[in-house]
């Protein structure tokens, strides 16, 4: 994540790790939100992905930065495929894009 952060010039960038939240009426989630409930760790950079970097996040293990010459950290295609260490759900956000 802090690859992703770096590639996309990103000037900050924080994590927070969030509890598992348990509310009434849990029986009555959908399914998103029973993903949601936690434990999560969020992370935030400054920067905000491209048109190319959503269609390259979506491609795993297959980066389109491969072919940036050496200037980008991702260009190995690992960064966010590795969260499917820590989840089965990455789920990400950028501007108004989710």
């Amino acid at each position: 994540l802090i690859q992703n952060a770096d590639d996309a010039g990103a000037r900050t960038i924080r994590f927070c790790v969030a509890e598992p939240r348990h509310e009434s009426g849990e029986n009555d989630m959908d399914a998103l939100s029973n993903l949601m409930k936690g434990p999560s760790l969020l992370a935030y950079n400054s920067a905000k992905f491209t048109d190319v970097d959503f269609k390259s996040i979506q491609q795993i293990g297959d980066s389109l930065k491969k072919d940036a010459k050496g200037t980008k950290t991702g260009r190995f295609g690992v960064g966010v495929n590795s969260t499917y260490h820590l989840t089965d759900v990455p789920m990400f956000a950028s501007g108004s894009k989710v």
